[in-house]
């Protein structure tokens, strides 16, 4: 990954900010919930943003990031190609993007069958995601709408989305709590030897978008872009503004305790600031 700039994406509490914000100079965080971002350390010395977005209509303008992160996010997106482009979108030519999804069949979607068949009712049919034969399946038990990929799904989702796949490496099974006290290089070594075998309840992908870059990024304080009408917000970046109006479509993008609310469409909440500025 490019130390230079980097977006994340679904950064929950920030769980991976602190690592992710101590190798880039300049860093995005952004998550649908103002809420987790308000919680997320950011590290002096690197310049940041925090911007509450929807992964469909990310508010930065185009090739703006050389390197991304999603994890823990593509399964409970009902649309992953459509996202997949928007994030190659504001991907630089070769730049990357490092994303993560769970698998089936695999271990934990047969523990998860196992969990549902034991909480089913005589009456409910039975229903596996291990044994589907169907491409993309809803995760079960689940608090929130998730589906799962077969790894086929998922390289073909990358193609269309016109991204390449480079490397991938199965992961997930430091999650259970019976293998948790074995040290982190067994699994980077078991990660490495079974990159192509199956059954692995995550998997982690490295992908590029194709082509070269012929110039410089856009400067970080002009990154922001509308996410209705993607026209570039100008210099945006300084937290001290309580609002920025795209001068193009006239909406106002909110700012509070330094969080920049650029959820489009707008929820409820901001739709009256956001559409009568």
């Amino acid at each position: 990954m490019s130390p230079s700039r980097v977006l994340e994406i679904g950064t929950g509490a920030g769980r991976l900010s602190s690592v992710i914000q101590g190798n880039a100079r300049e860093y995005a965080a952004l998550d649908i919930t103002p809420e987790f971002l308000a919680r997320i350390p950011l590290r002096n010395g690197t310049a940041s943003l925090r911007v509450a977005a929807n992964v469909y209509h990310l508010p930065f303008v185009d090739q703006a990031f050389p390197a991304v992160v999603m994890v823990r996010v593509l399964g409970f997106l009902e649309d992953p190609r459509a996202a997949l482009e928007e994030i190659g979108r504001v991907m630089r030519p070769g730049g990357l993007l490092v994303v993560s999804y769970n698998p089936h069949p695999s271990v934990a979607s047969l523990v998860d069958d196992l969990k549902v068949g034991l909480s089913r009712s005589p009456t409910e049919p039975k229903r596996s995601m291990t044994f589907s034969r169907q491409a993309i399946v809803p995760v079960r038990p689940s608090s929130f709408p998730a589906w799962s990929l077969t790894r086929a799904e998922f390289r073909r989702t990358v193609d269309a989305a016109g991204l390449v796949g480079t490397v991938e490496r199965p992961t997930g099974w430091e999650e259970y709590p019976g293998l948790r006290k074995l040290p982190a290089k067994f699994f980077h070594s078991l990660s490495h030897a079974a990159s192509r075998i199956g059954g692995f309840p995550t998997r982690f992908a490295l992908l590029r978008r194709p082509g070269e870059s012929l110039g410089p990024p856009a400067e970080w304080g002009q990154v922001l872009a509308c996410p209705a009408c993607r026209s570039p917000l100008g210099a945006s970046t300084r937290h001290d503004l309580p609002a920025i109006t795209c001068t193009q479509c006239h909406r106002s993008w909110p700012r509070e305790d330094g969080i920049l609310d650029a959820r489009w469409p707008a929820p409820p909440e901001i739709e009256s600031v956001v559409t009568h500025p």
